[in-house]
């Protein structure tokens, strides 16, 4: 969610050449574990293998880019829908690379997104080391939701400089919070 999937899958040589030898494409977020366990397993099931990429963008930048479909696309999403898709979707993604390590026809691979990303696929198991520069800050759940929720206002405040100062909370902002 707000992570630049499409637009990384697109612009990267590496994940370019991997697609055209594929016959589905599935874009997700793969941020609910049985749902993606699933999809695993059905194109298994028919023969087929599988080759997860796994677009990770800093939050930072995911949430500069959410700003910025809300403003320019009018597409919103709640702060916690996007800290709770960006944490699972890694908790997700790292549990099933495990789960499907010896199973022939699945692999797993990283693609980084955002500024200075170069485009190549990684070792999945780059995430960990990726995850793990910001773990410290962030021990659950909940302390992630509340950075993300920061980072967002923040944001927004940012952009909305002329707002009607009698209205601290802007439209974009109360619906990219979860409200009305």
């Amino acid at each position: 969610m707000a992570s630049g999937k499409t637009y990384a899958l697109t612009h990267s040589l590496a994940a370019r050449s991997l697609m055209a030898q594929t016959q589905i494409v599935q874009d997700s977020t793969m941020s609910n574990r049985d749902r993606a366990q699933s999809r695993i397993d059905q194109v298994l099931q028919s023969g087929r293998s599988v080759q997860v990429i796994y677009v990770f963008t800093p939050i930072e930048q995911a949430v500069r880019w959410l700003v910025d479909r809300g403003m320019q696309a009018g597409r919103s999403v709640a702060s916690a829908a996007v800290a709770r898709s960006h944490w699972q979707s890694q908790e997700t993604v790292l549990a099933l690379a495990e789960r499907y390590r010896h199973q022939p026809g699945v692999r797993f691979g990283l693609l980084v997104n955002g500024p200075g990303a170069d485009g190549r696929l990684r070792p999945i198991e780059d995430l960990r080391s990726l995850r793990a520069a910001a773990d410290p800050r962030f021990p659950d759940q909940a302390s992630f939701d509340r950075y993300v929720d920061g980072l967002v206002r923040q944001e927004l405040r940012e952009r909305h400089l002329d707002a009607d100062p009698a209205d601290p909370t802007p439209e974009l902002e109360r619906s990219l919070q979860g409200g009305d």
